[in-house]
């Protein structure tokens, strides 16, 4: 259904609550797609799913916070060895 014939449609429906609800459901305007996991909350996902304590739940995520944020908030996916040894020889030199 082209967004003019959704909207003209809506407006028509709009005339009782019943028909209302019936284009909501009908034409899926209620429908929205959940939006993905951001990195630490899939950490967390992880973590709590093999049943850690929530004190070392939370200091893996702060490790990998200072990790990112060691990096200038580059994502980890972008990073590989070089930065975790970068990153481990700057925590044994402080």
């Amino acid at each position: 259904m082209a967004l003019r014939t959704v909207s003209a449609h809506f407006q028509m429906c709009t005339a009782s609550t019943t028909c209302a609800i019936r284009h909501m459901l009908c034409c899926n305007c209620m429908v929205m797609e959940p939006r993905p996991k951001k990195l630490l909350e899939q950490l967390r996902d992880v973590i709590q799913l093999k049943h850690y304590a929530y004190r070392t739940e939370e200091t893996y995520v702060q490790w990998v916070k200072r990790f990112i944020l060691f990096h200038e908030k580059r994502h980890p996916r972008e990073m590989g060895r070089a930065e975790i040894e970068t990153f481990l020889s700057d925590l044994a030199v402080q």
